[in-house]
C-alpha cells in the first residue's frame, strides 16, 4: 500500500480535494490529509502539517499539492527536512519557480496528469519510479 500526504486536504463538498482524497481511498491508498482548518476529512484525520504526521512516525511515499503555486513553493521549502522526494503537482498548483525549486534538490515531479482522471496504475508507477 502507497501512503500520500495531500496538501490542503478539503472536507467541502464541492472541493476537488476532496474527490481526490475519496478517489485515492477507494484505491485503498492510505491518505495523510494536511490543513490547519479541519481535524478531521472523509473520516480521516487531519494534520495541520506535515511535521505532525512525521512526528507519528508514519511513511509517506508521496506529496500531493492542492495548493497555488506560492504556496506549493512554501510548503516544498518547509518540508524538504522530511526526505520525501516524490512530488505531484494537480494543475495550476506550480509554476516554474515551483519546477526549478524541484529541480535544484532533485526531487522527483509529476505535473502533467491530473490524479483525478489519471489511470491509477500512472500512480503506482511513479511512486514505484527510482
Amino acid at each position: 500500500m502507497f501512503s500520500i500526504a495531500l496538501f490542503w486536504a478539503s472536507a467541502r463538498e464541492e472541493s476537488l480535494a476532496l474527490k481526490l482524497q475519496i478517489r485515492l481511498q477507494k484505491e485503498w491508498i492510505q491518505i495523510f490529509p494536511i490543513n490547519p482548518r479541519y481535524p478531521e476529512i472523509n473520516w480521516t484525520a487531519c494534520y495541520p502539517n506535515f511535521e505532525e504526521v512525521d512526528k507519528e512516525g508514519q511513511r509517506v511515499d508521496l506529496f500531493v499539492f492542492m495548493t497555488n503555486p506560492q504556496l506549493t513553493l512554501d510548503l516544498l521549502k518547509n518540508n524538504l527536512k522530511f526526505w520525501v522526494k516524490k512530488v505531484w503537482f494537480q494543475p495550476w498548483t506550480f509554476d516554474d519557480a515551483v519546477l526549478e525549486f524541484c529541480k535544484q534538490n532533485n526531487l522527483k515531479v509529476e505535473h502533467e496528469k491530473c490524479l483525478l482522471i489519471a489511470p491509477i496504475t500512472t500512480l503506482e508507477s511513479f511512486i514505484q519510479w527510482e
